[in-house]
């Protein structure tokens, strides 16, 4: 949020200047099936809930958004190539160019927020 990182040891503080975005992705449980529509998980509670501990709670509690995302079929999924992806970004990029937007989606400040992405 400030783009800032601190670090404080017993004698001493340190700020970094940054810009980064953390993205991570870990299955449900060991098997990856626990909320699966199509396949039964085989974990047991305690087999989950251990998988779920392999997260220190420092680091979890530094992320600020989770996503539970759903599988997807082979048929639901778009037939899109990467040239043609790589083509839709690059448009998208351009577009908020001609707008005026100056920084990524990622990057904008709040008060830009509502401005280009609403």
């Amino acid at each position: 949020e400030d783009h800032k990182i601190h670090i404080s040891r017993v004698n001493s503080k340190i700020t970094y200047e940054t810009k980064f975005s953390f993205i991570a992705a870990q299955n449900p449980c060991p098997c990856g099936n626990l909320f699966s529509k199509n396949l039964s998980c085989v974990c047991s509670e305690n087999e989950i809930k251990k998988y779920k501990n392999h997260i220190s709670a420092p680091i979890m509690d530094r992320i600020d958004l989770y996503v539970a995302m759903d599988e997807i079929s082979k048929d639901d999924k778009t037939s899109i190539s990467s040239k043609e992806m790589s083509e839709k970004i690059l448009q998208a990029f351009i577009f908020g160019k001609k707008r005026g937007q100056k920084e990524f989606n990622g990057k904008l400040k709040d008060e830009d927020l509502s401005r280009f992405c609403v």
